[in-house]
């Protein structure tokens, strides 16, 4: 089973809020699969050597196989047009459209995860289990209705097919020779999209599995137990969780994680605004609640 992730320390070297989620991630990975065949490969635009040290020593505690693929120089210009085009644009959500390029010819198929990701249970079976040798890509669909309804008008897709792409089964056996090209094309044609999510979209709606939300469960006020991968998406991931916007339990899985960090990280106090939020969140019907959450997941 080949799993990739993404990375770019897009902060100082002080601030350890990406170097941790990787970490986090690839922990609760390896501790829910140490009996499978599983090889990691971690795509990086820029990384400090320190935390390139710190992920390096996962290998001495997991007998698991990593490899670093560092983006080449060559593939830049294609990488600031993309960029050019989309709205957000950090380089790292872009490295994954250069699977066909980056990638060893050995890697046919594979399993991307975000790494605001914390791996629940083992998908081992699901995944060697779904069959996408007649399509492009397998993910779920986007959770956030007004969002997504408005994303299929304005791109012109089918009704009920907008979706998430922060966790993708990829069949790259079949996309390797034309996946950075498909989506250059898309980019050509859009201005400010988002970013890879809309490219993919528009590039395999027709080439597409959808798959169970077990492998992207977005976390929110609703704890999912029966989720392989808690998606620590948008408001609710990182270091600045409140009590307000996702379940307990999402809680304090992530800062049980947290605390096995060698780095020292706090945990954030609830200042006045938090405690608002939190009043009005005890008050208001969980119905409305939902619906306002999906309303400004995307900010």
């Amino acid at each position: 089973m080949n799993i990739v992730y993404c990375f770019n320390d897009n902060k100082s070297l002080h601030n350890k809020e990406q170097i941790s989620l990787l970490w986090i991630s690839l922990t609760s990975l390896l501790r829910n699969h140490s009996n499978n065949n599983i090889l990691i490969y971690i795509i990086i635009y820029r990384i400090h050597p320190e935390n390139l040290e710190f992920i390096k020593n996962i290998v001495k505690e997991y007998k698991t196989e990593i490899t670093f693929i560092f983006f080449p120089e060559r593939l830049e210009r294609n990488l600031s047009f993309m960029m050019s085009k989309s709205i957000p644009a950090n380089p790292w959500t872009f490295l994954r459209l250069f699977f066909g390029e980056l990638l060893p010819t050995s890697v046919e198929n594979l399993l991307y995860l975000d790494t605001d990701t914390i791996i629940h249970r083992n998908f081992y079976e699901d995944y060697i289990n779904t069959d996408i040798s007649g399509y492009s890509i397998a993910w779920v669909l986007d959770p956030y209705i007004p969002f997504s309804r408005k994303k299929e008008r304005d791109l012109w897709l089918q009704k009920k097919s907008y979706i998430n792409a922060w966790v993708l089964i990829v069949n790259l056996k079949k996309i390797r020779g034309s996946l950075m090209s498909d989506v250059i094309e898309v980019f050509k044609k859009y201005e400010y999209i988002f970013a890879d999510q809309d490219a993919l979209n528009i590039a395999y709606n027709s080439s597409t599995l959808y798959i169970s939300d077990k492998f992207n469960s977005i976390v929110n006020e609703k704890y999912d137990e029966n989720a392989f991968i808690h998606h620590y998406a948008s408001r609710g991931k990182l270091f600045y969780i409140s009590p307000a916007i996702i379940h307990k339990n999402y809680q304090k899985k992530f800062w049980k994680y947290v605390n096995e960090l060698s780095i020292p990280i706090k945990k954030p106090h609830i200042n006045q605004k938090d405690l608002l939020i939190y009043i009005v969140y005890k008050i208001i019907p969980k119905k409305i609640i939902s619906i306002i959450n999906k309303l400004v997941i995307y900010r």
